[in-house]
């Protein structure tokens, strides 16, 4: 994000993708021309199992590119970078556009104050953030389409 804003970040622990007020939490970021890496870190004992994710609130914000996504639990650690991300996240095309070959989220409306908002893709992201938070799993989840 080449300018100051906030992510809001609506997660639920039971599957469902029934995203509300009370599990969402917000992450300041300072604005910058160079690539970012913004954590999301959620509160204490909190294991998702769906993602929302609303890249900001800044009327003025500028193209923003989303090059990869990481999880982490605990050792463990899924990362999803490029084309990939659309397998577990979809774009509420109401308010943004996507360039698929690049990555480049555009707001359809100069001005407007909601940006891009990325939605769990079916249940690929679940799975992998299930898999990923398993105690019984060994491995990295892999890669589903």
């Amino acid at each position: 994000m080449k300018k100051n804003d906030s992510i809001q970040v609506f997660y639920t622990t039971d599957g469902s993708i029934n995203f509300n007020e009370i599990q969402a939490f917000w992450v300041k970021v300072k604005g910058s021309n160079k690539n970012q890496t913004v954590a999301l870190e959620f509160p204490k004992d909190t294991v998702p199992t769906q993602l929302r994710i609303d890249l900001g609130r800044n009327r003025d914000q500028d193209d923003i590119v989303l090059n990869q996504v990481k999880f982490f639990y605990k050792e463990k650690a899924l990362e999803i970078k490029g084309r990939d991300i659309y397998n577990y996240f979809w774009l509420n095309d109401s308010y943004a556009t996507l360039d698929r070959k690049t990555g480049l989220l555009r707001k359809k409306v100069k001005g407007q104050l909601n940006g891009p908002m990325l939605y769990p893709n079916a249940d690929n992201l679940k799975h992998c953030l299930i898999e990923l938070t398993s105690i019984n799993s060994n491995h990295l989840p892999s890669k589903r389409n």
